[in-house]
């Protein structure tokens, strides 16, 4: 099966059975609503959860670093 052209796209009932549209006969549930969005595959999520955990990291041992230092 190829990828899904990324996009947002609606359901669709057509009565009649053509590969064409006709306004008059077919079902769209909703022009005005999007029913579900295709986004492209990209890591984003994944390199985005990585890199706040590393700076989430540094401002742990930064702080830790800090209040040692104030001790002494």
């Amino acid at each position: 099966m190829p990828p899904t052209v990324i996009g947002n796209y609606d359901i669709v009932m057509i009565v009649d059975r053509d590969v064409v549209f006709d306004a008059e006969l077919d079902r769209v549930d909703d022009l005005e609503i999007v029913v579900f969005s295709v986004i492209p595959e990209v890591p984003f999520g994944t390199i985005m959860g990585l890199l706040s955990m590393f700076v989430a990291l540094i401002i742990f041992v930064g702080v830790k670093r800090f209040r040692y230092k104030s001790k002494n």
